[in-house]
């Protein structure tokens, strides 16, 4: 297994694996498939730190049951439920950014990000890093002692 939290490399050699989106729905994101492994990564209780999951894009998840032409999640992984599991941990932030805020999807996007639901174009990183608790807010104190 490789160390989730590591660098940018193995990060991306880890998510390789996930392959391409189902063919019959090509523009789906495979968002539900990263909520299924982050849920499986932390485990069921806290965890010893935080995390922290930032999903930038702008195509919908697989809905979790056929619809129509739209087929379901090949892992049959169904993102609402996955997402009501990390919603409800205090040990988990959740953030989204999203390229085409009016494309498809809003409704899914609007949920993974919450009230850290960030359009591309105008997203302030420094805001979004503050929000999450991953900074200090501006003009504001730095809690002592700094773990890194």
């Amino acid at each position: 297994m490789t160390d989730w939290r590591s660098d940018t490399g193995k990060a991306l050699r880890s998510l390789s694996r996930f392959g391409a989106a189902d063919l019959r729905y090509p523009r789906a994101a495979q968002v539900e498939d990263v909520l299924a492994e982050v849920l499986r990564r932390i485990g069921a209780g806290p965890g010893p730190g935080r995390t922290v999951l930032l999903v930038i894009g702008d195509r919908p998840p697989h809905p979790p049951a056929p619809d129509g032409d739209v087929v379901r999640c090949p892992r049959r992984h169904d993102w609402r439920s996955l997402l009501g599991e990390l919603e409800v941990r205090p040990d988990v932030a959740l953030a989204a950014v999203r390229d085409q805020p009016a494309a498809p999807g809003g409704a899914a996007w609007a949920r993974i990000g919450g009230t850290a639901l960030k359009p591309l174009d105008t997203v302030d990183a420094d805001a979004l890093a503050a929000q999450l608790g991953l900074t200090a807010p501006p003009n504001g104190g730095i809690p002592v002692p700094l773990a890194c």
